[in-house]
């Protein structure tokens, strides 16, 4: 059984030895012992002859495999962002249709948990009704008992700006974790870590520090959750956000991000880099990017924007090379190195991520709106990855 100590037994020698006026003794015993994939030796002596009794001895090495672990199984997650309304066509402040539809496809693909990059609701007015609404619409993956792991998006924070409201839901339906910096600000139920299996979470709230368009997480905190994660217990790290760090579109957000702010960009980047992150999930955008960011080394760290849950799609703006290298410099005078490892626009969906062992595979669950059925986009960037 996973997470058991592994059995040591110790003992029950065979020797089976003639001696000396054809008395004969019988000991039995078998050494075995498993230390986590240590060899162990198992010596057998049979029918030893001294001044005329013969001798025979085998010894033979066996290798004890380590017992089974959890934390190896294969295993699913979900990530699904942008699911709020847009106050006219939904005017209960979530598409209620296209995320009780996500959900069922999660419920159904047997995910452990979903993590969800903010703007669940349409916000201004009335959170608590518009939390209800999506509660709702999530009740196939609620009442299966899968956990959800939300932070905030500009759409929580709108007419909620101390987020009342939003802890007061989070809280009551979703028991977030209450590990985040006490501040002050108090970031607990905003912003948060969690272990699951071979993996560590972390969400992030950009909206206590933000300067106006220039958002800003807790980096401080951010590092030392990086720092403390143990990676042979949980090699794989997500850590996840409401808006891109690298800007995707050639439209600016009116709200502001992540990527307003370079410095604050570069301290994440560098940090996630450095902690072994490999895929920062984020949404605020409504179409699907996965990027691949150059010039912080390798093993190459992805922007995975996943804006599709619900909110009316915008079309696709990259302004891309035949490279796939986003040119022209931003506001700031800094050339946007991303490369657009594939996008996606026109569909709604979510990320399907698969764990396996030290393996990670990001598919993309598209939903056909016409013909009412879902395709799966295996590896939508690069296929897959493993961790060392």
């Amino acid at each position: 059984m996973a997470g058991k100590p592994l059995l040591i037994l110790t003992g029950l020698r065979l020797v089976r030895c003639s001696l000396i006026m054809g008395i004969k003794i019988y000991i039995i015993a078998i050494l075995m012992a498993g230390f986590g994939g240590l060899f162990s030796t198992v010596r057998i002596a049979m029918c030893f002859k001294r001044m005329g009794t013969q001798i025979f001895i085998l010894t033979a090495l066996v290798l004890i495999s380590p017992q089974a672990n959890s934390n190896a199984e294969a295993w699913t997650f979900a990530v699904v962002g942008d699911s709020r309304g847009n106050g006219y066509t939904y005017k209960d402040g979530v598409n209620w249709k296209i995320l009780k539809n996500i959900a069922e496809n999660i419920k159904d693909n047997k995910c452990d948990l979903v993590v969800f990059p903010g703007d669940l609701i349409q916000g201004s007015t009335k959170h608590l009704e518009q939390y209800k609404s999506w509660r709702n619409a999530m009740a196939p993956v609620l009442n299966a008992r899968i956990p959800v792991y939300p932070v905030r998006g500009n759409h929580e924070e709108w007419g909620d700006a101390n987020g009342t409201h939003y802890k007061t839901f989070v809280n009551t339906a979703l028991k977030i974790p209450q590990n985040g910096p006490q501040g002050p600000p108090d970031e607990r139920s905003f912003t948060y870590s969690f272990t699951h299996k071979n993996a560590f979470f972390v969400g992030l709230d950009e909206y206590f520090h933000r300067s106006g368009k220039r958002h800003k997480i807790n980096q401080a905190w951010l590092n030392t959750q990086l720092q403390n994660n143990d990676r042979n217990k949980h090699p794989h790290v997500f850590v996840y956000a409401h808006t891109p760090a690298f800007k995707v579109s050639c439209s600016s957000s009116s709200t502001g991000a992540l990527y307003d702010d370079p410095s604050v960009r570069k301290n994440l980047w560098t940090s996630l880099h450095g902690h072994g992150v490999r895929a920062y999930f984020c949404g605020h955008v409504h179409f699907y990017t996965a990027n691949m960011i150059k010039g912080y080394g390798t093993p190459e760290l992805y922007q995975i924007c996943n804006g599709i849950g619900g909110a009316t799609l915008d079309p696709y703006e990259g302004n891309i090379d035949k490279n796939h290298v986003i040119i022209g410099k931003d506001k700031h005078g800094e050339y946007r190195n991303v490369v657009e490892a594939k996008n996606i626009g026109g569909y709604y969906g979510y990320n399907l991520v698969h764990v396996d062992g030290n393996k990670v595979r990001i598919d993309l669950m598209v939903w056909h709106n016409t013909k009412k059925y879902w395709e799966t986009k295996k590896g939508i960037y690069k296929g897959s990855y493993t961790v060392n």
